[in-house]
């Protein structure tokens, strides 16, 4: 077999780590969660400054939690206030709620 055909070895080093987070948080989940609230809550008719508030920093967070920077993503979330929790827990975007809560317990 030439060494084109060969199976590479991978050792760990090379292996894609998935974006778990320290507290447990899967932050692509939580990504996807803070994507669907922000449309979600971009979406209804409730245009107050709040609202707006709420839909920028929850556009932030899902920015942070793509690049991976958790605190930061959190951070955002708090900032979005009870406008984007209030809907995150009628919604069942669980994820979101956790994060929250595991952040204020650290």
């Amino acid at each position: 077999m030439s060494d084109e055909k060969k199976p590479k070895s991978v050792n760990s080093e090379t292996i894609v780590v998935s974006m778990q987070s320290s507290s447990g948080i899967d932050l692509e989940v939580l990504e996807s969660g803070l994507a669907r609230l922000r449309l979600e809550l971009d979406g209804t008719q409730h245009k107050e400054c709040e609202h707006y508030k709420a839909v920028i920093n929850l556009a932030f967070a899902e920015r942070e939690a793509k690049a991976g920077n958790e605190v930061a993503a959190i951070q955002h979330l708090k900032k979005a206030g009870s406008p984007a929790l209030d809907l995150a827990a009628k919604l069942g975007i669980f994820v979101i709620i956790d994060a929250v809560r595991n952040q204020t317990q650290l």
